[in-house]
């Protein structure tokens, strides 16, 4: 079937123009709204309720926050500084204890224990330092003479030849302890002469003189060279080689120490120990100030302290001045602390800045989110404005024709009965399309506040698409469009049939918009397996890629064309929604210059 027409517009009539727009970089139309003050008050209303609701609370919490940190930094210092004195106060008791241990066994003769804390005892007479190899008592200088004794009649056996008698009297010589007046001992002469041709067994002798002579207090520097050299021509492990020059160096500091010896002496503290040397050495002294006698105590100041347990974050700061001091009795030693309470602040630190990280991020989102929606409410009133402006002149038009043609009538100009029969088709044309534009206005506003019902009954597919057609026959005459239709039998479709007719005539009205100078619409209607297909095509200006989705947004308006085609951006809104209550879809094929084919898909009814 093929319904064709061509003709003139019909006299009185008026094309109302929509306003112009401006274009986005986005392709979107942006209608410049009418009521520029209200839309900014709306922005100044929403931007106050985000700065009150969302950025103050932020500012306020994040300031909270940081005082909260601040506090919790102050309370964590002062819990490590109380945590230092208390721990500082524990590990001062328990180190003095064992010093005055060792203290009250040097000065009642008494072995000192021998796990190498002690380096050296000592004598103090009259402020000067008497070593212990330097003692002239009569047991030491006779126990002198009788080891010097055994070692020249070993030395004596050894030039008569008798070489098995002399290497025995030396190794008898391992044992002794007694030393000369430069505080070597005997044995280590002895093993000298040994060494030359040791065997195993003396070799083993040797090295046991040796170790028992480095553990000796008071060793002096002659002897701890002495030694060096012996370990260098013996098999000995590297760990006595260590020990051998690091008594070397101590004895070494001896003499330093000797200098410094008033220092000590003149001091009223009965129990001071002051750091000492590069060891170093923590050095005390016996008795009063007073006393013609004292006795001076080195202890190596590594051992010592190691031995004492610290509690976890503290460490001895021996070389520094930060740290908490130990007491006027132990100058010079300080413990650092960096308690639990330190590290319990660091890790409630990280968690406010996590928390004040997450607000801000939020406080950034959300103004992110309020700027869419503001930008987004902004485009939505100009578009609103831009739909009343544009139903306005959709309305005004046919209400000027109706209103020329029947005032021409009443006033008695239309003579004859063809040209009255004329404007009566006029004036019928102009109220269907008003009450055509006026029912899209209705059922948009009932779809957007979800009120729209339709009636589902079987229907007959090509009597919806004539019955549009023969609705739109006046305007397609008007208008000189030819309209071309070929239509299959196909089963009926359960729909509401004016939905579905308002749906068709919107796809008529919107070829006849868009088809330029070539006055051609073809409507085909077939059969898809089982879905029904209404095609309507036009060879208009067609639809770019980009905006093929678009189309069917509500008040959505092609940039490309301006204002020049009226309309109010709700006609493929309409067609969508009832296609898809229809359970089916709507489809755009188009490329610019070349036309548009718009295709609703309606699935068959059951049983057809």
């Amino acid at each position: 079937m093929a319904v064709l027409g061509s003709g003139p517009l019909s006299r009185g009539s008026r094309v109302g123009r929509a306003p112009a727009a401006s274009h986005s970089p986005d392709n979107s139309v942006r209608w410049l709204p009418y009521n520029k003050g209200t839309v900014g008050t709306l922005r100044l209303r929403q931007t106050l309720l985000f700065v009150g609701a969302v950025i103050v609370p932020s500012v306020v919490l994040v300031a909270l926050g940081i005082r909260s940190m601040r506090q919790e930094e102050e309370l964590a210092e002062k819990r490590t500084f109380e945590e230092s004195r208390r721990a500082a106060g524990l590990i001062r008791q328990e180190l003095t204890t064992k010093l005055e241990s060792i203290k009250l066994q040097a000065a009642a003769g008494r072995d000192l224990p021998r796990d190498g804390a002690v380096a050296f005892v000592a004598r103090v007479v009259g402020g000067t330092l008497v070593l212990p190899w330097e003692e002239s008592g009569n047991q030491v200088r006779a126990e002198a003479r009788q080891a010097e004794a055994v070692l020249q009649r070993a030395l004596g056996l050894q030039k008569e030849g008798q070489q098995n008698a002399a290497r025995a009297l030396n190794r008898r010589m391992l044992s002794m302890r007694a030393a000369d007046e430069y505080g070597v001992p005997f044995a280590l002469y002895a093993a000298r002469r040994l060494v030359e041709g040791a065997s195993a067994e003396e070799r083993r002798e040797i090295v046991r003189c040796l170790s028992q002579a480095l553990e000796t207090p008071g060793l002096s520097a002659p002897a701890a060279y002495l030694i060096l050299e012996l370990l260098d021509r013996l098999p000995a492990d590297a760990v006595m080689r260590r020990m051998a020059a690091a008594r070397a160096e101590e004895m070494e500091e001896i003499g330093h120490l000797a200098a410094e010896v008033p220092r000590f002496g003149h001091t009223g503290a009965d129990s001071l120990w002051v750091l000492f040397g590069k060891s170093p050495w923590l050095v005390g002294m016996t008795g009063k100030p007073r006393d013609p006698s004292r006795l001076l105590i080195a202890v190596r100041a590594k051992p010592l302290l190691d031995s004492i347990k610290l509690a976890e974050g503290f460490r001895w700061a021996l070389d520094s001045a930060a740290g908490e001091t130990l007491g006027e009795n132990l100058p010079g030693l300080r413990l650092a602390a960096m308690p639990p309470a330190l590290r319990t602040n660091s890790r409630s630190r990280e968690f406010y800045l996590a928390v004040l990280m997450l607000v801000v991020s939020v406080t950034a989102f959300s103004a992110w989110l309020m700027s869419r929606d503001a930008r987004r409410e902004a485009r939505l009133n100009a578009l609103r404005a831009q739909f009343v402006s544009s139903v306005s002149h959709e309305l005004k038009t046919p209400v000027s024709t109706i209103r020329a043609c029947a005032e021409l009538m009443e006033m008695g100009r239309v003579e004859g009965g063809q040209a009255t029969s004329e404007y009566l088709k006029t004036i019928v044309g102009e109220s269907e399309r008003l009450t055509r534009l006026v029912d899209g206005v209705l059922d948009f506003s009932r779809i957007e506040q979800g009120k729209k019902t339709y009636r589902f009954q079987p229907v007959a597919i090509e009597e919806i698409v004539r019955s549009a057609a023969r609705a739109l026959e006046y305007p397609l005459v008007q208008g000189g469009f030819a309209l071309c239709m070929n239509v299959d039998r196909v089963p009926p479709v359960q729909g509401d049939r004016l939905a579905l007719e308002q749906a068709v005539t919107n796809l008529l009205t919107n070829a006849m918009k868009y088809s330029g100078d070539r006055r051609e619409i073809e409507v085909n209607v077939i059969r898809q397996g089982a879905r029904a297909v209404i095609r309507v095509q036009d060879h208009g200006v067609g639809i770019a890629a980009e905006e093929q989705v678009k189309v069917f947004e509500r008040f959505y308006r092609s940039p490309a064309l301006g204002g020049n085609v009226p309309g109010a951006g709700l006609g493929l809104t309409l067609v969508a929604h009832v296609v898809q209550a229809h359970g089916g879809n709507v489809t755009v094929e188009s490329k610019p210059g070349d036309g548009s084919v718009f295709s609703i898909l309606l699935p068959i009814a059951e049983g057809a």
